[in-house]
């Protein structure tokens, strides 16, 4: 597959309709980049196939992680997050 270009960058906002596509939030100019689904240093490639359009917080939150081990750890953090601190405490 080829390498990424503008043209598929700008198809690819047309495409995620102008929001993250990790998270739905609209993006801006200011706020919008380009993630590596996976990760380059995990074998990843620069190519459409594996590049997504999200919001810069979400891109620095999720770092050189996969798709997949970002959202298991958004999921742990969201479900640790409503615990109660007696249920934390039972926590091993």
């Amino acid at each position: 597959m080829q390498e990424l270009n503008a043209k598929d960058l700008e198809k690819m906002f047309f495409n995620q309709m102008g929001k993250c596509n990790l998270t739905g939030v609209e993006l801006g100019p200011e706020t919008l980049t380009a993630d590596h689904i996976q990760p380059m240093e995990d074998g990843g490639s620069n190519t459409a196939d594996n590049v997504q359009i999200v919001h810069d917080i979400v891109n620095t939150m999720k770092g050189s992680l996969s798709n997949d081990q970002f959202v298991e750890w958004c999921c742990r953090v969201a479900d640790y997050s409503r615990m109660s601190e007696d249920e934390r405490l039972d926590i091993e």
